[in-house]
């Protein structure tokens, strides 16, 4: 109502009118005022008459609940309690409060609410039980909400695994992406109480059916997630799954030191490697641990770190398997067969004889002496690995070449010239002896 200087009455025609804040409140030409949103805005009515007189009023605009959501477990067993939470829409709603109501009597059910905690007492009426909350603020405004009570809650709730290694990727070896978590309780199991919790979904997933729950890598990254499975019926029990994603090894390979072949002489040493190859990304810790075993003891023991001792010669031993494994679940394996042989005492390059062929050209041939004898087969029950070094490769190359015979075998060297000069050759035993011999030669 406006009025004048004098005392007298005015209508709003009399008056220019206006909003400081036109969003939060409009006036219209008659000052009839509209609550638009939440705030505070000046009304002001300037005198239609020239004077310059006005009059102004603050409006305080509160907002009025338009919803309610409840959100908690549906599920409480007898003699515990479960607390329910309402949310309270718009969230701009001034009175956020909310009164708390429950189906029957509470005296006769022995089932109760206040402040949203629904308690149940030992003696209560098992059943389905309406929870409503209203509105503080004379909206209007409720949402109900579904509560069970069952006979007794768990008394114990345990996860199949505490701990779980799974890969981010499929590799040859078959290693897990994915497994099966089986849930354990006691008391009233009931799938609506159950609430599964993921800390880290861009590692693994986790999905619950029953008492199952399926962990899967996602194959975006590797990395640690707790998988946290709660009771819900006010038992506060709880069980936890730590499960760790790391990358597969994608294959396992082999690898003797520098140089060194299959043939290994009794009591001597051949070193392994084991070879990881990462296609599918870095790997952990766990998944660089190998384990080394032999196929037969007696004739080939192997150490943690892949160094391989001959026990027999070729006569009491022979042939054993050396295998490595991967130990992190990846399922990789690969195998290294070593001969044994009675150790090379001595190793003699005899005299070289030309060759002439009929276009002109030569080579030169030379007899190996294993131990003293050629026929290194009968001595020593294989024939012996070797590896030839050329001094000067520009000046000949060389090679050995084994030929089996009736009553053995033999070994000889053969010299290609290249060019005119000096060369030594040597040949050295591969068998983990180091013994050698060589030969110089002068080619004209």
């Amino acid at each position: 109502q406006l009025t004048g200087a004098d005392g007298a009455s005015l209508t709003a025609a009399d008056a220019a009118w206006s909003s400081s804040k036109p969003a939060v409140a409009r006036v219209s030409p008659e000052g009839v005022v509209t609550a638009l949103g939440a705030g505070s805005a000046v009304i002001t009515a300037l005198a239609g008459d020239g004077s310059g007189k006005k009059a102004a009023l603050t409006v305080t605009v509160t907002q009025q609940v338009t919803g309610l959501q409840v959100a908690g477990s549906r599920v409480v067993g007898k003699g515990r309690s479960i607390t329910l939470k309402a949310e309270v829409l718009p969230a701009s709603a001034k009175n956020k409060k909310v009164v708390w109501s429950i189906s029957g009597d509470p005296k006769l059910t022995g089932v109760s609410v206040s402040g949203g905690r629904v308690t149940a007492k030992k003696g209560a009426a098992a059943g389905t039980y309406t929870v409503t909350a209203t509105a503080a603020d004379g909206s209007g405004e409720t949402a109900s909400y579904p509560v069970r009570v069952i006979e007794s809650p768990l008394t114990k709730l345990t996860l199949s695994a505490s701990r779980l290694e799974l890969f981010r990727v499929e590799n040859k070896g078959g290693g897990p992406v994915d497994h099966v978590l089986t849930l354990y309780t006691e008391g009233t199991f009931d799938t609506d109480a159950i609430e599964v919790q993921n800390s880290a979904p861009g590692v693994v997933s986790a999905v619950r059916e029953g008492r199952s729950i399926t962990v899967s890598a996602t194959g975006k990254s590797t990395g640690t997630a707790v998988i946290t499975v709660k009771a819900l019926d006010g038992s506060n029990k709880t069980a936890r799954c730590t499960v760790t994603v790391n990358n597969p090894a994608s294959n396992l390979t082999i690898s003797p030191e520098a140089g060194r072949l299959n043939t290994l002489a009794k009591g001597r040493t051949l070193r392994l490697s084991a070879v990881l190859e990462t296609e599918h990304g870095p790997l952990a810790a766990s998944g660089k641990k190998i384990r080394w075993s032999s196929s037969d003891p007696s004739v080939v023991t192997v150490s943690s770190s892949g160094v391989v001792r001959a026990k027999a010669g070729y006569f009491d031993g022979g042939l054993a398997a050396i295998t490595a494994s991967t130990t992190d679940g990846t399922n990789l394996s690969v195998t290294y067969n070593v001969s044994t042989c009675d150790p090379i005492r001595s190793i003699r390059v005899g005299q070289p004889e030309k060759l002439l062929f009929s276009d002109g050209s030569c080579i030169y041939v030379c007899q190996i002496y294993y131990n003293g004898l050629i026929y290194g087969q009968s001595i020593l029950g294989i024939m012996p690995e070797v590896a030839v070094e050329v001094s000067a490769p520009a000046i000949a190359s060389a090679q050995t070449s084994q030929s089996a015979l009736s009553y053995g075998a033999y070994d000889q060297l053969f010299i290609v010239p290249n060019r005119s000069g000096t060369v030594k050759i040597k040949v050295k035993a591969m068998d983990g002896t180091n013994v050698s011999g060589s030969i110089s030669l002068r080619v004209q």
